[in-house]
């Protein structure tokens, strides 16, 4: 008779399981993902229930993915890498290539969800390359695309710096080698706008995402007081939201 496959353990189970959040955070992050959507992990960090490397490391352990370090890599990503992608992809999947072996059309991407399979799927139709899926987190990456596309300078934390996951051997790798020096063209960041001459946007894509994402916190946090505190139910916030706030724009 065959062993039954044991299940994998849905992140927020793990994570309890390891002592990183208590039962009742968890239910508290649930309903909230309920209520506004949004990935677990997400919801846990905006309320504070866990940092970014914790999670990081989790989820290194819970799917099996390698943590790519950038630190010990001192930013040394190939430049024949980073063409392969371009920015605008980058921004829209949390990802950024950090090594390319062309004799084995194999690109090696840091991404904040390697787990997506449908993310996996469209890297690789778009680069025409096999990927190899490492785990960052979304911050790291969203500032290692700032740096090697937009050239901002901005300074990088070591891998888990910040907490720590219980009786775990992560596997961190980094490619260590001289930073590549970008001349002509290539010097100039790789949007079709900044190629032709234009100025570098002020703000990225990503930036602008992380930005909407803490007005959206604070506003969850606002609506659910209100309601709380019997100002406004939820059936007359969801009517308000449903007609466009049309009182708000008098």
């Amino acid at each position: 008779m065959p062993t039954p496959t044991r299940r994998k353990p849905k992140i927020g189970e793990f994570l309890v399981s390891r002592g990183l959040i208590t039962a009742d955070q968890l239910k508290v992050a649930l309903i909230e993902q309920q209520r506004w959507g949004g990935r677990l992990g997400r919801t846990l960090i905006e309320l504070k229930f866990l940092t970014e490397p914790v999670l990081t490391k989790a989820l290194s352990q819970l799917h099996g993915f390698p943590i790519f370090d950038f630190v010990a890599s001192r930013g040394a990503i190939p430049h024949d890498a980073l063409l392969v992608l371009p920015p605008e992809t980058c921004e829209k999947y949390d990802c950024i290539p950090v090594d390319l072996d062309r004799k084995r059309r194999t690109l090696a991407v840091a991404m904040a969800e390697p787990m997506n399979l449908r993310t996996l799927d469209e890297l690789a139709f778009r680069s025409g390359h096999k990927i190899e899926p490492f785990i960052a987190s979304l911050t790291d990456v969203a500032r290692e695309i700032r740096r090697h596309y937009y050239g901002e300078n901005v300074d990088a934390q070591p891998v888990g710096q910040v907490g720590s996951v219980a009786n775990y051997n992560e596997k961190v790798f980094s490619f260590v080698g001289p930073r590549p020096q970008l001349t002509g063209e290539a010097a100039l960041a790789p949007s079709a706008a900044i190629a032709k001459g234009e100025s570098s946007p002020s703000i990225s894509t990503v930036e602008l995402d992380r930005e909407i994402r803490r007005q959206l916190a604070a506003l969850k946090t606002l609506v659910n007081l209100l309601i709380e505190k019997g100002v406004l139910t939820r059936d007359e916030f969801l009517d308000r939201l449903k007609h466009g706030g049309d009182d708000f724009s008098r």
